[in-house]
């Protein structure tokens, strides 16, 4: 699928992708994405995005059919334009969540999901906040260098956290 990116200034992109994996990321050198493209990818047949535009901001919404899960694993791609801001929301049932972020800059993301992993790989450079929300799984944060983050964590009694004590310090209970 592809996305014409029209008038938009900055676009925003829900993805509620049910038992499917998600790959997402900026466009790069050999991408397919075209200069007129917003957004492009890979999608089981049955589903296409829905898009509605509203003067320079664009929502690009990839859901499963009626919110319903999906009845098979599925692997879902997507790549977006890395220079339009916007807010980003990938959430997923049962699926695994491979988010790098490394060339766009997000005005905010939120990501969510019940029974899955989740890879994020942050931006290299502006600033968003990150809503991050994991039942059962591995979440594995990679921080560029020379990047600065702050994490507030709000771990059950189940979770092992891990950090590369070098760079992540300790500043208070739940905070890193």
């Amino acid at each position: 699928f592809r996305v014409a990116r029209g008038e938009a200034q900055d676009a925003d992109l829900v993805v509620s992708a049910g038992m499917a994996d998600v790959r997402l990321e900026a466009e790069a050198a050999g991408d397919p994405l075209g200069p007129n493209d917003l957004v492009g990818g890979e999608l089981p047949r049955s589903l296409r995005p829905q898009v509605s535009a509203r003067g320079a901001h664009t929502l690009v919404r990839l859901a499963t059919l009626w919110g319903l899960p999906t009845l098979g694993r599925g692997r879902w791609r997507a790549t977006l334009a890395g220079d339009l801001p916007g807010h980003l929301a990938v959430s997923a049932t049962t699926g695994d969540l491979d988010l790098d972020l490394t060339g766009l800059a997000p005005q905010a993301v939120d990501v969510g999901s019940t029974f899955g992993n989740v890879d994020l790989s942050l931006p290299t450079a502006g600033g968003a906040d990150l809503d991050i929300r994991l039942t059962f799984g591995d979440l594995t944060i990679r921080v560029p260098d020379g990047l600065g983050v702050k994490v507030v964590l709000r771990a059950g009694a189940l979770a092992d956290v891990a950090r590369d004590e070098r760079r992540f310090i300790q500043l208070a209970p739940h905070e890193i």
